[in-house]
């Protein structure tokens, strides 16, 4: 069955941002307790430049890789467009996970190429996120993955 095209275009998520700095800001403490002396310093350089990108690419949506809108085309397929101007055309993976605070977006681009789109309830608005909420459940109920 056909249904209408839906546009994800999200936007600035607290959660996220949240959880992005607690689980990097726990990694950091983490490693300050390891007794790595040589390590040390270019391991935590590597969790803070972590933190940065995911902060950019994820949060921000400013690397040139990052999704700025989905539209769930009335074929199934997705169109993705990136903050590069670049369009792609991705399937949903069986991946996706979706509960009522969380969903996260798995799309399979050609052959091998996957990005990810995580949206927390404070990302889109309350009818957009029950309508992809519901779209989401009856594509995984049908297997239409």
């Amino acid at each position: 069955m056909k249904q209408p095209p839906l546009l994800i275009h999200p936007h600035w998520s607290w959660q996220l941002t949240l959880l992005i700095i607690a689980t990097h800001g726990l990694a950091l403490v983490v490693m300050l307790m390891i007794p790595l002396d040589v390590y040390r310093w270019p391991l935590l350089a590597l969790i803070g430049g972590s933190g940065v990108h995911a902060v950019m690419a994820q949060v921000l949506r400013r690397t040139p890789s990052s999704i700025q809108s989905a539209l769930w085309q009335t074929d199934g397929s997705w169109l993705l467009t990136l903050r590069s101007g670049a369009q792609l055309v991705a399937q949903l993976s069986p991946a996706t996970f979706f509960s009522l605070r969380l969903i996260v977006l798995n799309f399979r681009i050609g052959r091998w190429q996957r990005a990810a789109l995580p949206l927390f309830s404070d990302a889109l608005d309350a009818e957009q996120l029950r309508r992809l909420r519901v779209r989401l459940r009856i594509n995984s109920a049908n297997d239409n993955f």
